[in-house]
């Protein structure tokens, strides 16, 4: 089983003085043959009297064929080997990773049937299995004109911890086809599916609910839907209540309706996601925060703000909120999604409220800076405002700008009484209107600005463009 630790070792030794030029009529293939089919086998070939051919007609699975292909035929006394060959659960395919699949080979030396020497899985390492499968250990003897004698072989297996690899349609199924299992012997694994305890087979007569178990309620995987509405209805009107990841399991999942949810992409390219319930999930961030610069620098920006109302509100409060990188972002958050997108080493150039008489790719910064930590921070608290109550945000934000100096009230709101304060503790430039330049700064917590962003650049350019096209 994959995770388990296995080790082998044997003693050989040879005649060199045999040298019959008669070869023996068995061979190694054909003793591994018998020893995975039974004996006897009558069947006429090139080899041994087998067939090695891959066609229809082969005895032999491909992996076992792939790993004879690597065992050099070598007629010298020393052509003896302990070998080991792991085959892969699913479709019984060679596995070679990390020394799985190998053979030890017995040097020459001595004769006369000593001295004994001892042979090792890779030198007496072992193995660390890596796929669930079929692991066979055996001895061979390719030099047929002499005896090889083998003795006292040891197999040692060291069970590790139970490994299982569920793949799942995105409501939840389970795709049994390229999934793989634990022993049949092993306990039961409830917790699958995004964490949650399967309720199956909990009744005398084997059968069950087949739902998940979410805490406030459940969810069957089935029709992708919950059997009771969403507590928190009243803030998704446009949402019904009975749907499971607004119907987009893909880019959203309900983990269980609480606090921060961080998505990230790790160092193969997956995509992943952490739920922040408090300050120990963001000290945890830590140890995985070498998997991308992203979850570097939002660590220190969840540093950076900590103790300040509404990062605290947002971190341990009732409702979640969903955190995703956007390149070249200077922060948003959007209700429809309940996310904040965001560059962590995106920050803001202030401008003097004369600019804003200006189109906002003209605005021309006035050298305050402020950092993408306090740009999270003004994002945090419209999220933590929204979650207090939608429908007086959504009045505060919709419509015509009736604020021309910072578009609505709720951006007034957010600017004066938590952006300004925290800005001016942290030392940073701020503003005194909605208006800004989006910039790069030297770090996350950084006032220090680099240059424009290339976003910002790229518009410019463009309006450039056309606003004055070229007249060929």
């Amino acid at each position: 089983m994959a995770g388990d630790h296995v080790n082998a070792n044997v003693l050989g030794s040879y005649d060199n003085t045999a040298g019959s030029n008669n070869p023996f009529n068995s061979t190694p293939l054909e003793e591994l043959i018998a020893a995975l089919f039974g004996s006897g086998i009558g069947a006429t070939g090139t080899h041994g009297g087998m067939s090695l051919g891959s066609g229809s007609g082969s005895l032999l699975l491909p992996g076992i064929l792939d790993f004879l292909g690597t065992v050099p035929d070598n007629y010298t006394p020393s052509g003896a080997y302990l070998n080991w060959m792991l085959l892969d659960g699913e479709q019984f395919k060679l596995v070679t990773d990390n020394g799985n699949s190998g053979f030890e080979q017995l040097q020459e030396g001595g004769g006369d049937c000593t001295p004994a020497a001892v042979l090792q899985i890779n030198s007496g390492d072992g193995i660390d299995i890596a796929k669930n499968g079929y692991l066979y250990i055996f001895v061979s003897n390719t030099s047929t004109d002499y005896p090889v004698y083998f003795d006292q072989l040891h197999v040692e297996h060291v069970r590790g911890p139970l490994v299982e690899e569920t793949h799942y349609y995105p409501f939840g199924l389970t795709m049994s086809g390229i999934s793989s299992k634990v022993a049949t012997n092993a306990p039961e694994n409830k917790y699958k599916y995004n964490g949650k305890e399967e309720q199956s087979n909990e009744f005398s007569d084997g059968s069950g609910l087949e739902w998940l178990d979410y805490g406030s309620r459940m969810y069957d995987n089935q029709i992708g839907r919950w059997h009771v509405i969403d507590p928190k209805t009243e803030k998704y009107y446009s949402s019904s209540p009975y749907i499971y990841c607004v119907n987009d399991p893909i880019i959203f999942i309900d983990p269980d309706g609480e606090q921060y949810l961080l998505f990230y992409t790790d160092n193969d390219g997956k995509s992943q996601s952490r739920i922040l319930k408090g300050w120990d999930d963001i000290e945890a961030l830590k140890g995985i925060e070498s998997q991308n610069d992203f979850i570097k620098n939002m660590y220190q920006i969840f540093l950076y703000s900590k103790g300040e109302k509404d990062a605290e509100a947002g971190l341990t409060g009732d409702d979640l909120i969903m955190i995703d990188y956007k390149k070249d972002s200077d922060g948003k958050y959007d209700t429809k999604s309940n996310t904040i997108l965001i560059d962590p080493l995106v920050g803001t150039e202030m401008v003097n409220d004369g600019q804003l008489k200006k189109h906002p790719l003209d605005f021309e910064g006035n050298g305050k800076v402020q950092s993408p930590a306090t740009t999270f921070l003004h994002e945090v608290s419209h999220a933590v405002e929204y979650h207090r109550d939608s429908d007086a945000y959504e009045s505060k934000t919709g419509g015509s700008k009736p604020n021309k100096t910072y578009d609505f009230e709720e951006e007034k709101r957010v600017i004066t009484k938590v952006e300004t304060p925290f800005a001016k503790k942290k030392g940073e430039g701020t503003r005194t209107n909605h208006g800004g330049v989006p910039i790069y700064t030297e770090g996350p917590t950084s006032h220090k600005k680099v240059s424009i962003t290339d976003k910002h650049k790229n518009r410019i350019e463009f309006r450039k463009r056309t606003s004055n096209p070229t007249k060929n």
